[in-house]
């Protein structure tokens, strides 16, 4: 494993030890992590601001990504590895800002032998595109458009703002700024801008629902082709607060292709299913683990549940309140 993903989870599992806690009914933080959909603003699934009158929170997490998609003149085959850092401010009871930094690094990476054995004995089938792949490559390509390789660095900032329109409704609004090298693959050049509305409620004793509704107008990426103007966003979460310390999620998603390539296969909704585990760990603290998975799960039998979208994404994050 490479020193700074080693470095980083060990930092934040040593970070936990005296953690236990936050509102446990929120959903995971996660998107899609395809290397070309990060390009773009994705909206967060939106938490309520904080009701306990904490100052703001700081978040770190590490998210590793292993894509394959050989269709025609399309060949994206690499591994992504994105550390995010948040932070948020209380602007009281019922309104927050918010910033995402993220830092990119994209390559060969390792997950490709452990995929393919997930397949064969878990999922119970193989991959062709995978039996047919020297294992370890870094390119995104499609001919005749652009070709990326292996890169590193900051990607595009987002800040953005939350209000809540009492315990079950919220709205956000988000703008994403043009700071990674889009002749890099880390951003795409351009600004873009989103909204969202998000709605949680009871199920049951210790089970909830979250359901989020968005649109975000996307800026011409600068060195990617067909750009869409609007991507839609849907997404629901079914949360499960086990005690007052552990909390389950089950989670969808779904958005629109980030541009237009040609190719059905990276074309079509991207969606993914994600599962996820909460600790609460202290009055301030938490620790999340979660992991994500495309067609592979139904193999492509469900495109509504789970279509396009990483061969496997999976992730730790810390968050802190003061």
């Amino acid at each position: 494993m490479p020193p700074m993903r080693l470095g980083l989870l060990v930092l934040l599992l040593a970070l936990a030890h005296s953690i236990v806690g936050q509102e446990l009914r929120d959903p995971i933080q996660t998107r899609n992590h395809r290397a070309i959909s990060l390009m773009f603003l994705r909206m967060p699934l939106g938490r309520l601001p904080d009701s306990t009158q904490a100052k703001g929170e700081w978040s770190i997490d590490l998210t590793i990504a292993n894509d394959l998609r050989r269709i025609g003149f399309l060949d994206e085959d690499a591994e992504l590895d994105r550390i995010s850092i948040g932070r948020r401010w209380s602007l009281g009871a019922d309104r927050e800002v918010w910033l995402e930094v993220p830092i990119l690094a994209r390559g060969s990476g390792f997950l490709d032998e452990l995929i393919d054995w997930w397949h064969r004995n878990v999922l119970r089938w193989t991959d062709p595109a995978r039996d047919f792949t020297p294992p370890r490559r870094s390119t995104i390509a499609l001919a005749g458009e652009y070709s990326f390789g292996s890169a590193s660095g900051l990607g595009d900032v987002t800040i953005g703002a939350t209000q809540a329109f009492g315990p079950r409704l919220s709205a956000s609004a988000a703008l994403k700024l043009p700071t990674g090298d889009p002749s890099r693959l880390l951003g795409s050049g351009s600004f873009d801008a989103g909204l969202s509305v998000d709605y949680r409620a009871p199920i049951v004793r210790r089970w909830s629902l979250h359901a989020q509704v968005g649109l975000v107008a996307q800026g011409a990426a600068t060195r990617l082709p067909s750009t869409r103007g609007l991507v839609d966003q849907e997404a629901l979460a079914v949360i499960y607060a086990r005690n007052s310390r552990d909390t389950w999620i089950f989670q969808w998603q779904s958005e629109r292709s980030p541009i237009v390539t040609g190719v059905s296969g990276a074309d079509a909704t991207h969606r993914l299913i994600t599962i996820g585990y909460r600790r609460r760990l202290s009055d301030r603290e938490t620790l999340e683990l979660f992991f994500s998975e495309d067609r592979d799960l139904f193999n492509g039998a469900f495109p509504e549940g789970a279509n396009i979208g990483p061969d496997f994404t999976g992730g730790i994050r810390y968050r802190v309140r003061f």
